[in-house]
């Protein structure tokens, strides 16, 4: 009997030890199983989060070579646009420049047309010719005054005249330069201070087509004219 006992003791001891063995068991396993799935999960995560990833950087990069390249054709049809317009430009250039000369020289030959006298077939070109320098003394009455008068006489002439002018010229040269000096003497102070000389530039052409006998010189031109007073 004290032997029964005690094996009934000792099998109550050892019963619980059994049960918390397995249930540490069990715990060990179930924390296993956990670790295994978050395991599963973290592997999971990071493959589809890389691989999501490599597709946005494969959609940006796509997106931007779309991008690059249709700046590209743009900017290439840009070009040609421009380079249709400058070459289209430079026709229209050309074929103004083409109109504009031909209409130019329909001009000249309307001027060539043209003269004082009317007559067709005048050149339009003119030459200049030296007329000589002169220097006049010329005494005021009015203010009892003494002008000195320097200038170079110079005149512009058709081209297909100049021989025949100078011809003329010399033959009327003292008389020719004794009515410029008459002319210039009788002029006014006023006439004097012009800065065109007007007045004197259209007598002396006038009295010089007039002693040529023909309108071979076409205007006058002065240079270097100076006047003092005494």
């Amino acid at each position: 009997m004290a032997e029964s006992a005690h094996d009934a003791s000792s099998g109550a001891g050892t019963k619980p030890q059994g049960k918390s063995g397995g249930m540490l068991i069990k715990i060990i396993a179930l924390l296993f199983v956990c670790a295994v799935i978050f395991a599963e999960c973290l592997i999971a995560y990071i493959y589809l989060g890389g691989s999501s990833s490599g597709e946005a950087v494969a959609s940006t990069s796509e997106e931007g070579d779309t991008d690059a390249e249709a700046a590209e054709s743009k900017e290439s049809e840009a070009h040609g646009k421009a380079e249709a317009e400058g070459h289209s430009s430079k026709q229209d250039q050309a074929s103004h420049g083409k109109k504009g000369t031909e209409k130019g020289g329909h001009g000249k030959a309307s001027e060539g047309a043209k003269s004082k006298g009317g007559k067709a077939g005048v050149q339009a070109e003119y030459v200049e010719v030296d007329l000589e320098q002169f220097t006049v003394t010329a005494h005021q009455p009015t203010s009892s005054t003494t002008m000195r008068i320097e200038f170079h006489l110079f005149g512009m002439v058709a081209t297909k005249d100049q021989d025949e002018f100078e011809e003329l010229v010399k033959i009327h040269q003292h008389r020719l330069r004794e009515q410029v000096i008459v002319i210039v003497r009788r002029a006014e102070p006023g006439d004097l201070a012009d800065p065109g000389l007007g007045l004197i530039k259209r007598q002396i052409l006038e009295k010089t087509n007039a002693l040529l006998g023909k309108p071979l010189l076409q205007s006058v031109v002065v240079s270097d004219f100076s006047y003092i007073e005494q």
